[in-house]
C-alpha cells in the first residue's frame, strides 16, 4: 500500500470550517506528511486515530509502545521522522535500499526519495510497531 502510493495527491486536502469559512489545512498538499503516514498506520489498525501533525503521531506511535529502532537496523514499512527544515518536521516510511516514501511537500504528492534526501535531513527517529 505504502509504494502504491506513489504519486497519490489522495492525502491533499483537509478542509475545516472555521466560523463558516473553509479552510485546507494541509495546504493542498504541502503539509500532508503526517496525514499520510497516520492513514496507511489506521487502515491497519496501527493506530487508534488520525492525524495531522507530525507531533501527534509521534504521541500515539510513543502511546502504543511502538519500538525505538537504530538507523543501522532499519527495515521496510518503519517510519522515520527526520529533522525540521523551514520550521517544519517530516515524517514517512523507510521502503528498502536506502529510500523513503513521504509527502513531498513541494511537489504535493507522495514520491520516493532517498532515505536522508542525500544528506540533505537528519533522521531523527525511526519507530516499528510491536507486533
Amino acid at each position: 500500500m505504502i509504494k502504491n502510493s506513489l504519486n497519490s495527491r489522495a492525502y491533499s486536502d483537509i478542509f475545516i470550517t472555521n466560523n463558516n469559512h473553509k479552510k485546507n489545512i494541509t495546504k493542498n498538499g504541502s503539509l500532508s506528511c503526517a496525514y499520510f503516514v497516520s492513514s496507511i498506520l489506521k487502515i491497519f489498525n496501527l493506530i487508534d486515530d488520525l492525524h495531522l501533525t507530525v507531533a501527534g503521531t509521534i504521541s500515539e506511535l510513543k502511546s502504543k509502545n511502538y519500538q525505538s529502532i537504530t538507523k543501522n537496523k532499519i527495515l521496510p514499512g518503519d517510519i522515520i521522522v527526520w529533522s525540521e527544515k523551514n520550521k517544519h518536521e517530516h515524517i514517512g516510511f523507510y521502503i528498502g535500499n536506502s529510500q523513503a516514501i513521504s509527502n513531498s511537500s513541494k511537489l504535493k504528492k507522495i514520491k520516493k526519495h532517498h532515505y536522508t534526501f542525500n544528506k540533505q535531513r537528519v533522521i531523527e527517529k525511526i519507530f516499528r510497531p510491536k507486533l
